[in-house]
């Protein structure tokens, strides 16, 4: 009798353990839209940026970016709910990813909200800040997900910081290159795969 039930628990121990795998892989899977969505945002502002830094229009890089974060921000809404339409649950993992995000977007809100208010804060520094938050965050996302592809993605960010610092001149430049190399390139290609 024992034995029949430790079989038994065994049994619905691995079932768990399935799912959450099965779980885990979807939350993998969800993400990617929200990278697609994103990497095309911040690449179009930094497009957007460029243009506005040559043309001397400066008041429009904060009307071009606060633009993208609101239509980034909708769709990311809509992402979301058509995610929990679907499945309807949340998982752990799914919970962990928006909180980290949500924290690092606060961070980077700060960042840029600093260089506005203080005299001293050189403004050739703020993509170098951003790309260490971004490094983190998908550091942590690669971790949650056993996402070997984000373990490389976020010292690139990580190098490309010092880069940056570096060779601030071009920092937008080397930021969207990252952006592309780490965001839309592996979502794409999961994409393609799944």
């Amino acid at each position: 009798m024992e034995r029949s039930e430790a079989e038994k628990s065994i049994k619905d121990i691995k079932k768990m353990l399935k799912e959450t795998e099965e779980e885990v892989r979807q939350a993998r899977r969800n993400c990617v839209d929200y990278q697609l969505l994103w990497g095309t945002l911040v690449l179009v502002g930094i497009g957007l940026t460029i243009l506005f830094l040559n043309l001397g229009i400066f008041t429009w890089i904060t009307i071009g970016w606060l633009s993208l974060t609101a239509i980034g921000a909708f769709f990311s809404y809509r992402i979301g709910k058509k995610e929990f339409r679907k499945t309807g649950i949340i998982t752990f993992v799914d919970m962990v990813i928006v909180k980290v995000w949500v924290s690092i977007s606060v961070g980077m809100l700060l960042i840029v909200l600093f260089a506005h208010l203080s005299p001293a804060f050189n403004f050739a520094l703020i993509p170098a800040f951003l790309a260490i938050l971004v490094g983190i965050a998908l550091f942590i996302q690669a971790s949650l997900f056993s996402w070997r592809l984000l373990f490389f993605a976020a010292p690139l960010w990580w190098i490309g910081a010092i880069i940056m610092v570096a060779y601030p001149e071009n920092a937008l430049y080397f930021y969207a290159g990252l952006l592309i190399l780490t965001y839309i390139i592996p979502a794409v290609l999961v994409k393609v795969k799944s």
